[in-house]
């Protein structure tokens, strides 16, 4: 219900998330007023209606009544909340272009151009980006719903086409600094293995780092399957990933799921299963 009659888009922000990261969901929108009815209708049928509610009246009351139909004229194709290992988290909202991610800024922060309210991050002498601290919490989540949950947002910076949102001043530099400096998954050869079993487009996309998750996963499992996650952690450790897409076209949905094996006493991988 969520993706009726969304087309499956290509995730090109994974290949802007930073090295060594725990984790992240990625939801791909090829039409965002169509998704926002789709939420709107998601929520009421889970008995979230008017949370839901709350969460977009808090933007127009924030933002203006118009902050919806203004972002949905700027956005590209997709937003994904990324865990990084240190238990922060970030989020990515993905503009048109960089213009259209600096026009997205400008609805979000406008006025505040001074301390406290703007910082200057100064990687060198020609090169330094803005970061913002955020008037209301959770914007993401408010306007993408529960899955972009896990980020308070407190922190936001415009770099190339991207909004990027961040728990604190601290991991949105890192964010920064990573995509400047290209630490980037995309160049990550294990990751770069496990992308080629991966689907280029999808509506929703997951991906689980087993070799550095825990802090995520103590955050999404039950107290009983984190200890039992502990107590075969050296097992776990012979496997990279998981990862889980779907996709939506023509009234259907398409999943896939891969779990790579990958020991660590050996460089080369396998696959142990995947399904389609």
């Amino acid at each position: 219900q969520l993706f009726e009659g969304q087309e499956a888009v290509q995730c090109d922000l994974v290949k802007k998330v930073p090295m060594g990261i725990s984790g992240f969901t990625w939801l791909g929108i090829s039409n965002f007023q169509k998704y926002q009815r789709s939420l709107e209708s998601y929520m009421e049928n889970v008995g979230q209606l008017t949370r839901h509610q709350t969460n977009i009246g808090s933007l127009r009351q924030m933002f203006g009544n118009q902050i919806v139909n203004q972002m949905a004229d700027n956005f590209g194709h997709g937003v994904m909340q990324v865990a990084m290992p240190d238990g922060s988290t970030i989020c990515i909202v993905e503009g048109k272009s960089g213009y259209e991610a600096r026009q997205m800024l400008e609805l979000l922060v406008a006025g505040k151009t001074a301390s406290p309210g703007r910082q200057e991050f100064k990687i060198d002498n020609d090169t330094k980006y803005f970061i913002y601290e955020m008037p209301l919490q959770q914007a993401p989540a408010r306007l993408f719903g529960p899955w972009m949950g896990q980020c308070k947002a407190q922190y936001v910076c415009a770099i190339d086409n991207m909004l990027v949102f961040g728990d604190t001043y601290a991991v949105v530099t890192h964010f920064v600094y990573d995509n400047v400096l290209h630490k980037r998954l995309q160049y990550d050869p294990d990751y770069d293995q496990f992308s080629n079993y991966i689907t280029n487009k999808s509506n929703f996309f997951t991906f689980v780092s087993l070799t550095g998750a825990e802090s995520l996963l103590s955050r999404i499992l039950s107290s009983a399957n984190i200890t039992s996650f502990h107590n075969h952690q050296a097992a776990y450790g012979n496997f990279y990933g998981l990862a889980w897409q779907f996709s939506a076209e023509d009234g259907f949905l398409y999943h896939n799921t891969f779990l790579r094996h990958q020991p660590v006493q050996s460089s080369s991988a396998s696959t142990l299963w995947e399904t389609h």
